[in-house]
């Protein structure tokens, strides 16, 4: 073998090595990363920190390797090591859900003890809960639907999970966290008992019997108004999109017990504003099938128009009936 061939050979095998160690060591903080990090809790609020923190890294690494080996090798470098790092880190995830996670003994489909994303494939039909019940039938009582998540049909289990008495808490459960408005939650996503009772409590007065007394005339009005559409159609022979008036008695109804406001939907027969932004809201949620992380990324570039504008016309509502209230207590008081 002449001097240059054991040179360029020896040249090829440094840089194999360096290679390797590169790749080796992404593998190694890919693993870290799940064991010590992801593992731990719910990082659905934190995804588009986490994303930014990758790109960061990633960035911060070609710099390093493109100085270090040129642009193109440097370049190839960062994709191997990043690519390292992510099958590893995916890697260490899947084994871990399968054999290793409290859940794992529980039956359900494959997909969905490994990802969340399970949800969004099956429901993209539209008819997600179509295919729970399916699950339910095949696999009994308690079904694994998500790496983190049963699906609990027996009645006894709702009641203790449910139940007034429960052991159970919202906290960590990845669902409630990213159900802010501007760092405030509402009744249904504080998870802290001490800020969640005072609350509660007002809520349960009212919905106790006298103030459900008080709602009578409010849902007779909705009520008259869909009495008279029914007339209305009846003598011209027009047919009613019963759907649409099944969305607007609820709506109307709401409008006026709970807002003072009368969004005049069964009356014109068509959705408010307010009530398209909630349909397309839900909608969404219901394609995603309760994967939040989007959501989160959404709204912290500003993407989710529909969701920002419908909590902000939520926050007006609010104040307008807050005042309504202010207004009243006021009257009586002079009075």
């Amino acid at each position: 073998m002449d001097p240059l061939t054991s040179i360029l050979r020896l040249r090829v095998d440094t840089i194999a090595s360096g290679l390797s160690l590169q790749c080796l060591s992404g593998a190694i903080f890919g693993v870290c990363s799940h064991v010590f990090y992801y593992r731990y809790g719910f990082r659905n609020k934190q995804a588009l920190g986490i994303i930014c923190y990758h790109l960061i890294l990633a960035g911060m690494l070609l710099i390093t390797l493109t100085s270090q080996h040129g642009a193109r090798d440097g370049l190839a470098r960062t994709l191997l090591v990043s690519l390292s790092y992510l099958t590893m880190l995916f890697t260490s995830m899947i084994v871990y859900r399968l054999f290793l996670h409290p859940l794992r003994n529980f039956p359900g489909p494959l997909g969905a003890k490994v990802t969340r994303l399970y949800w969004p494939w099956i429901g993209r039909d539209g008819h997600l809960e179509d295919h729970l019940l399916a699950m339910s039938r095949r696999y009994g009582d308690f079904v694994r639907v998500a790496p983190n998540e049963l699906l609990v049909t027996a009645l006894d289990g709702i009641n203790k999970v449910l139940g007034s008495d429960t052991a159970c808490s919202k906290k960590n459960s990845g669902m409630y966290d990213f159900l802010d408005y501007k760092g405030e939650f509402n009744l249904s996503a504080i998870v802290d008992d001490d800020m969640h009772e005072p609350r509660r409590r007002i809520w349960d007065q009212s919905l106790s019997y006298r103030a459900l007394q008080g709602y009578d005339e409010a849902m007779r009005e909705v009520l008259q108004d869909w009495l008279e559409v029914l007339k209305s159609a009846s003598d011209d022979g027009r047919a009613l999109n019963v759907s649409l008036y099944s969305m607007l008695i609820p709506f109307d109804s709401m409008g006026k017990v709970g807002f003072s406001k009368d969004f005049h939907g069964v009356s014109q027969g068509k959705e408010n504003h307010m009530l398209r932004l909630l349909e397309a809201v839900f909608k969404a949620v219901g394609y995603l099938g309760e994967v939040t992380w989007p959501f989160g990324i959404g709204k912290g570039l500003g993407l989710d128009r529909d969701m920002v504008e419908f909590e902000e016309l939520a926050v007006q509502l609010t104040d307008e009936r807050d005042k309504v209230s202010q207004s009243s207590v006021t009257s009586s008081k002079t009075y």
